[in-house]
């Protein structure tokens, strides 16, 4: 099925789940509200059918009721106009009497009698593009619940932990750098040559007040250091 207008949502790995034939049943001045639906289905990896796909010099009656039969599922997409169609109601009533039924209204109208027992899937306020819950609702409706994992999982943990946010990861950079740095001028610290080399023979009155103050220098610039790394920390936070 080739559909235009792609939407923004397309479930990773669905080529790897079993094809679920939808047919769809709306009526046909909605179709503009019908289009994003079909396209997001038929984006999730499953077999979408509507009226549209019937080619011109076929009868609409039997290709209708071929279809029907079929489906796996049966979405009616109830609307102020469809509730008052009779091939909406006949589709719908297969769906009821065949156990396939999915009922979804575009613009919050209410089923007509004898499918108001059924939990309406309501989609009034998506406005064809991204994802929301109700389309969840709907792949999980059709069978399709690793879809509606894979969709709302990454969204929800980033949200939780706040990876997206660019404020929070320059702050998690700097201070890994910051703790980086000082680690290694710490084992420098430690680890370099105990007595350095000097003009003056160690032990001596001048050998002695050279490593004394090479060494006080040594700290000074230390302390520099570290002041500088934690002022760079302290920045990037408030950023």
């Amino acid at each position: 099925m080739t559909v235009q207008n792609q939407i923004d949502f397309a479930p990773a790995n669905s080529s790897l789940r079993p094809t679920t034939k939808i047919f769809l049943s709306y009526n046909r001045k909605d179709v503009d509200r019908v289009r994003p639906v079909a396209v997001f289905l038929n984006n999730a990896g499953h077999d979408v059918w509507w009226d549209r796909e019937i080619t011109g010099g076929h009868e609409f009656g039997p290709e209708i009721e071929a279809e029907l039969l079929k489906a796996d599922k049966i979405v009616v997409l109830w609307s102020e106009r469809s509730v008052k169609s009779a091939w909406v109601r006949d589709e719908a009533g297969v769906g009821r009497d065949s156990g396939r039924l999915i009922p979804v209204t575009l613009d919050g109208s209410q089923p007509p009698l004898g499918f108001r027992q059924f939990q309406t899937i309501d989609l009034s306020k998506w406005k064809g593009r991204g994802s929301c819950s109700e389309l969840l609702e709907l792949l999980k409706a059709v069978g399709d619940i690793g879809a509606a994992i894979e969709a709302i999982a990454p969204s929800s943990v980033a949200h939780e932990r706040g990876w997206t946010n660019p404020r929070v990861l320059s702050a998690a950079l700097v201070i890994l750098l910051v703790v980086t740095l000082t680690s290694a001028l710490l084992l420098w610290s430690s680890s370099g040559p105990e007595t350095p080399a000097f003009a003056a023979a160690p032990g001596t009155a001048t050998g002695n007040s050279q490593a004394v103050r090479v060494s006080a220098s040594n700290d000074v610039k230390l302390i520099k250091l570290r002041r500088a790394a934690r002022e760079r920390s302290a920045n990037a936070l408030d950023r």
